[in-house]
């Protein structure tokens, strides 16, 4: 079992209560001879040390490898696993591992180096790569608010029109920072919370994939919210619900 789920060190309460509610582990078998060949390869086009690379490999897979569950994000949508597995790019300028297995048609990957950045790639697109989180478990603890909000009342959603707007008066609130990255923010206020999440508009440069929405925990949260947001009382703009099969 992975370190991340057996013992819970470095989540929140919530987020190992979400893993202990949602998540599997799969048994992964790693390639010994592909993993050393390619550590080679970076080793030779980096000028580093294979003997650390395969380090690095061992620790993340120890932590996070084989972990699964049914994401509800708006990245994903699906269940998501984490099978991190070092390929050579000649392009990268450090060593990292494909890191999130998904079977939906994305045309995106997901990358993790070392230091626990989360990168996603737009496959085949001349794009650059984005950096959505600055560690690794801010993906798990993320879709741990996502499961919350699932059993909170929907206050309002809505796309690229107003994220300016939500996101100037959700800086107001406390930042969720172990769930926050560089694309997407949680924000939370009294009984509500706010996400703003730009990682498609990122990816894609499309500013109109650009997403907002707002959950409250009861009826006082959302007057909270309607309050502290401007949002008038039949504001909505809900998006569909997102429902995940269980594994």
């Amino acid at each position: 079992m992975p370190e991340v789920m057996s013992s819970g060190a470095g989540l929140t309460d919530r987020a190992v209560a979400f893993l202990r509610e949602r998540a599997d582990v799969l048994d992964d078998e790693w390639d010994a001879d592909k993993d050393r060949e390619t550590a080679e390869k970076y080793a030779e086009n980096l000028g580093i040390s294979a003997l650390d690379i395969l380090d690095g490999l061992r620790r993340m897979r120890e932590r996070f490898g084989g972990l699964r569950w049914p994401s509800t994000s708006w990245s994903f949508e699906e269940v998501l696993s984490l099978v991190p597995v070092l390929r050579f790019d000649q392009e990268v300028r450090v060593p990292e591992v494909y890191f999130v297995d998904h079977m939906v048609a994305h045309p995106f990957t997901v990358h993790a180096n070392f230091d626990g950045e989360v990168v996603f790639v737009f496959d085949s697109s001349g794009l650059p790569p984005v950096t959505v989180f600055d560690r690794c478990e801010s993906l798990i603890e993320s879709d741990a608010l996502y499961w919350e909000c699932g059993s909170w009342r929907e206050v309002a959603s809505g796309t690229d029109e107003l994220v300016e707007e939500i996101d100037a008066r959700a800086k107001s609130l406390t930042l969720v920072e172990e769930a926050s990255g560089r694309t997407e923010q949680w924000w939370e206020g009294d009984g509500f919370r706010v996400l703003v999440w730009r990682t498609y508009a990122e990816l894609f440069h499309l500013p109109d994939m650009a997403r907002w929405g707002v959950w409250a925990r009861d009826e006082q949260g959302e007057r909270n919210a309607r309050a502290v947001l401007g949002l008038p009382a039949d504001a909505t703009w809900t998006l569909p619900p997102v429902e995940i099969d269980d594994m």
